[in-house]
């Protein structure tokens, strides 16, 4: 859910079995065992590289919804199993797909405002185009005209995405959190459920 300030998902982490829930098999093109072992990590978010379908290692609470594996137990020198699929890639998916409408996600409270809505339909050709090639344009767009900058002041509200795209100083820099941020208000303000999804 993006509140115009702030992006949050659900975050209950139910104690899991060796399995885990919210896998489709028919979607997996592979799966990979992984065995891991923390150095040193904050937090209690466990590192997977894909979609994890089963795992081993003690107490670990799963969110089948994000996909992110949790454990209370303390993290130096934690070791797990994981087996993760791997989903479709972009260039599997039909080009005929149907952008999904604002009612597909958890609307914000307030309304994306006109001028980033501008923006997005600047950018796109809604015309004769596929969803997929819509939001690459999109993707295109932040990449020629924001450059990476870690100095930029914090922040991924609608002002501050405003700001990056089109305020005075015309400076267009930003880093990953308000670069996430900006594609996905964008790709939203043209009717597809897009999100921000934070982790390894």
């Amino acid at each position: 859910q993006f509140d115009g300030a702030l992006w949050t998902g659900p975050s209950e982490h139910l104690l899991a079995g060796s399995t885990l829930p919210g896998h489709d098999p028919a979607q997996a093109t592979g799966l990979v065992r992984q065995r891991l072992a923390i150095r040193r990590l904050n937090g209690p978010f466990l590192p997977a590289a894909g979609r994890p379908v089963r795992a081993r290692g003690g107490r670990l609470g799963f969110n089948a919804d994000a996909g992110t594996l949790v454990t209370e137990q303390p993290l130096s020198g934690y070791r797990y199993e994981v087996v993760t699929a791997t989903e479709l890639s972009s260039d599997q998916l039909p080009g005929d797909a149907v952008p999904g409408t604002l009612d597909d996600i958890a609307t914000p409270s307030a309304a994306i405002p006109p001028q980033l809505t501008g923006v997005a339909e600047t950018v796109v050709d809604p015309v004769g185009s596929s969803p997929l090639a819509r939001l690459h344009a999109l993707e295109r767009y932040l990449r020629d005209t924001v450059s990476y900058d870690l100095e930029r002041p914090p922040g991924h509200s609608y002002g501050a995405v405003h700001q990056m795209l089109l305020g005075d100083d015309r400076a267009h820099t930003a880093y990953a959190e308000q670069a996430a941020s900006a594609f996905a208000v964008l790709a939203r303000a043209l009717g597809y459920p897009a999100r921000v999804s934070v982790g390894y």
